[in-house]
Parts: C-alpha cells; structure tokens; sequence
C-alpha cells in the first residue's frame, strides 16, 4: 500500500516524503489543494495535519557559570560528594556493590546532546549507529540546540568529571536522536514535528538500519507530550511505542505538569511508564500530572521523583522537566512555562 501512495506523491512532487513503517504511516509536506487526492487514494485511513508543537522555556536558576574548555558549563555547587538527588536515588549504595549502569545504553528523544561536556563525551557509544537529527537541521553529529537534552542525558549517566557525581547511572553508555529543532517564525521558538517523533521511535527501533545486529537501547527516556492536537494524541504513538516495548526496550516519560486536571500523552499509554514530581518533603507537587486519566489506565504516574539541578552546558534557558525509574525522587529544575502534554 505505501507504494501506491509514495508514487502517488511522486507525481505530485511532494516534497520531504518520509516512510513511517513503525506507525504504517508516510509524512509529506504537499500542496494544499493536494490534500483531498491523497485521502481518496485507496487503503488510506487518515490523512493529519504534521503539527508542530512547542518545548517550553523555563529558567536554570541560581548557578554559578564556569568554563570548561571550549564549552561553558552551569555549576550548581562546588562539593564532590554525590548530590541530594543522586543520594535520594541510593545509587551510592548501588555503586559501592559495583552497579554503575555498566553494559547498558541508554538514549534520550530530546533537544540534542552536547556530547562535548565533559561529563558525558566518554560515556558516548560513538559509531554510526548512536546519534541522529531527524529534523529538517540534519546535525551530523551530536548537537544541543537548546540545552534541555544535554541536562536529561547528565541526569542519567554524567560521571564526576566536573565536581560531585551527577547522574544514577554513569557506567552506563548513551546514544541520542534529536527531535527538535529552531523555528524563527513567526518568532524564535523550538518545537518538534509529529512525524519527526515518528522517525524517532523508528530510528530508536533499529539504528543502523540492520536487523541482524542488537545495537537498540535498553532504556529510553522522553520529557515531552501532547496537548494541543485533538483527541488524536491519545493514540498517535501507540503503535510506537508497542513496538519499542515488543522489542523489550522501556519507555520513560516525564508525566506532565498539570496536577490533577491533566491529561497527557504518551504519558498516559499502558505501555508507558511515566513519572511524575515531588518536593524536598516527599510531597507530591501541585503542578505534577496525577490520574485518574488516560484511554488506557486509570493512574498516573507509576511513581515520583525529586527535582533539583545539574552541572550542565549553557546554550540557552530552556528545559523541559524529566523523570526518571527507581524508588526514590530525582532532581529536576522547575519549569517556567506550560507544557506541551494532553
């Protein structure tokens, strides 16, 4: 079926013609008067709006800037023991019996990663199967281009290289793939494609494009969601995401930032397992989506962390909020803004 519909658009010189076999989907970007014909094409279920959605923009905070070679990194205290988070997280005590995340990779659906910081660059698996841009930027190689994705990547396997031990898993090895990119009209923001989350999920699936090889993640972590596009986003990463788990890959979100009332997907799918954010007292936040919600489940999230900060490199203030598995908080910095969830 996808060879009718990619000749079809061949014809009609579509352009940025995208295969989306992890979702039996194909994006293009077509002319307006175009749209009618290709719903009518036989076997076509839907034809959707490629909507791009907003990251938010929030504030670090107090720090303390210091420089790091070529990179300038945003110091958030000068101690070289392990931080209230990482302690609230017992990873020491997972450390100390020689659990360090070793032999376990791990990647982010994010911004893009600084793979310069000091920090992450030898915990980088390299090769040509561990980073891609699937925006219309095309970084080659890894790349931040807000900062946020630099931050969820340290939180999760930054060593000490700078101070005091920053992540629960810094034995552990990461890969990326960017899923967001520079909007300059009609005025400067930073957003992602639908279909570029769907390029995601797929590249995440298999990343040197080779079945026979085991080179996918074990872990995946992903801090943002949807809520502006209709009832749609309730099931617009579904057939993703199953695939990811069919392939015992886990999926974690950020469970969202609307308190009781929310609602947020993927955030919300079964086959999610979603996070959401406490204070320093172990009480839940007022601002972190809970359940009852969701089409699949009745309660969200599964458990929650603490939030707080992390030496990372400063591009710009903007972040969004991550969460991340375990019995006990993680620290996050506080979003400024709303979030892109349902």
């Amino acid at each position: 079926m996808h060879g009718t519909v990619l000749a079809h658009l061949s014809g009609v010189a579509a352009q940025r013609v995208t295969q989306l076999w992890i979702a039996n989907a194909v994006a293009a970007t077509v002319r307006a008067d175009q749209v009618a014909q290709i719903a009518a094409l036989t076997g076509i279920d839907t034809v959707a709006l490629d909507a791009e959605i907003p990251m938010p923009i929030t504030s670090y905070g107090s720090s303390t800037i210091v420089s790091s070679g070529s990179s300038t990194i945003v110091s958030f205290g000068t101690s070289t023991a392990p931080g209230w988070n990482v302690t609230a997280l017992r990873a020491p005590d997972l450390w100390n019996l020689g659990y360090t995340g070793q032999g376990v990779v791990v990647a982010n659906m994010d911004t893009g990663v600084l793979a310069s910081h000091p920090s992450l660059t030898t915990r980088y698996r390299g090769g040509t199967n561990s980073w891609k841009d699937v925006t219309i930027e095309h970084y080659a190689a890894p790349t931040d281009i807000d900062g946020h994705g630099t931050m969820t990547m340290g939180l999760m396997v930054a060593g000490s290289e700078i101070g005091a031990p920053l992540g629960a898993a810094p034995g552990a090895k990461w890969i990326a793939v960017k899923i967001a990119y520079r909007q300059t009209i009609p005025y400067v923001r930073t957003v992602f494609d639908l279909s570029s989350v769907h390029a995601a999920f797929q590249w995440l699936l298999d990343p040197d494009n080779n079945p026979a090889t085991n080179d996918a993640p074990d872990v995946v972590n992903a801090s943002w969601g949807l809520s502006t596009i209709g009832c749609d986003a309730q099931k617009q990463f579904l057939a993703d995401i199953q695939a990811l788990k069919a392939a015992n890959i886990a999926i974690v979100f950020a469970a969202g930032n609307f308190g009781t009332s929310g609602n947020a997907s993927p955030q919300n799918y079964a086959e999610s397992f979603s996070v959401g954010s406490v204070d320093v007292t172990y009480t839940i936040e007022a601002l972190s989506s809970r359940g009852p919600f969701g089409l699949h489940r009745q309660h969200l999230p599964e458990c929650c962390k603490r939030r707080g900060a992390m030496s990372r490199p400063r591009s710009r203030t903007g972040c969004m909020p991550l969460r991340r598995t375990g019995e006990h908080p993680m620290p996050l910095p506080r979003p400024r803004a709303p979030w892109p969830c349902c």
